[in-house]
């Protein structure tokens, strides 16, 4: 049976539900959503009584308050109306100093008509359906098959995705097509997830991104494993047309490729590899 603590304020008596360890129960944080005009709003499910901090980081190292309050129910919403200032952004929710279940976090990026090279940073982002809601006729998410060795494409004809239900999962990478004449922004939103991750790089080549969520010198912040004969393709959406950049007697010839949050790119390994990030998010501290 759970414990119970009892706040004493001056409008009333709030009673807080404890685990059976003695420790507040930490705040669960979930459906994050990106609302018209660029505000950002979740669901937060906190201990009754409970007071709260939100915070904000956009490189989920440096945390900000944002929002605090005291939980009078025990479902409440958070709307970030500052959302729109920043082109990708990270919660958490901490009460009673312990950080909530999750992080979440939203990130967009803008795609010109024609080809960009796109990527999901985040857990639970939902289907491409849910992802690309919208998009006219003519649209496509294309794959590479590492296996099979070719491309296969998913588009909207009539209004609908080819393959609805395709998901966009951190590591991996697609190639979209923008049929519009317009320069039109795409989120991605969901849960971060910490701790150690591991994707296999084949020889020859595959479509990859960061399996966290993270952006910088492909090498130095990313730690991609690199090996003479590699050579990274990234796709300029301004020109329209792919940079290489091959390593080459140990180091990089046209400099080190540097990596945008949301951008996937072509990887062609001399020999079979794998690549290894780590995600630690610092405990909070009053």
């Amino acid at each position: 049976m759970n414990m119970q603590t009892t706040f004493l304020t001056d409008e009333a008596t709030l009673v807080v539900p404890e685990n059976r360890a003695g420790m507040f129960v930490p705040a669960d944080i979930k459906n994050i959503q990106r609302l018209r005009n660029g505000p950002v709003r979740f669901d937060m499910e906190l201990p009754l009584g409970a007071e709260y901090l939100v915070q904000a980081s956009t490189d989920l190292q440096a945390w900000h308050p944002i929002g605090a309050g005291t939980a009078e129910q025990v479902q409440l919403e958070f709307v970030d109306s500052e959302a729109f200032k920043f082109n990708h952004r990270f919660y958490r929710v901490i009460a009673d100093e312990t950080p909530s279940t999750a992080v979440l976090g939203y990130a967009s990026t803008v795609v010109p008509p024609g080809i960009s090279m796109i990527a999901n940073p985040f857990v639970g982002g939902g289907s491409v359906e849910d992802l690309l809601r919208g998009w006219p006729d003519g649209t496509t998410l294309s794959r590479f098959d590492t296996r099979l060795a070719r491309i296969n494409d998913n588009g909207v004809a009539r209004g609908r995705w080819t393959h609805p239900t395709e998901r966009l999962e951190p590591g991996e990478g697609a190639i979209f097509f923008n049929p519009t004449h317009d320069y039109r922004t795409i989120s991605f939103l969901g849960e971060v997830e910490e701790g150690d991750f591991t994707t296999v790089l084949p020889a020859g080549f595959s479509v990859r991104s960061s399996l966290v969520p993270r952006f910088g010198r492909l090498q130095e912040d990313l730690m991609f494993p690199v090996a003479d004969g590699d050579v990274i393709h990234l796709f300029d959406r301004d020109r329209q047309s792919y940079v290489l950049y091959p390593f080459e007697n140990g180091q990089w010839r046209n400099g080190c490729p540097i990596i945008s949050l949301c951008e996937a790119f072509w990887v062609a390994k001399s020999a079979d590899s794998s690549w290894r990030q780590t995600l630690d998010i610092p405990a909070y501290r009053a």
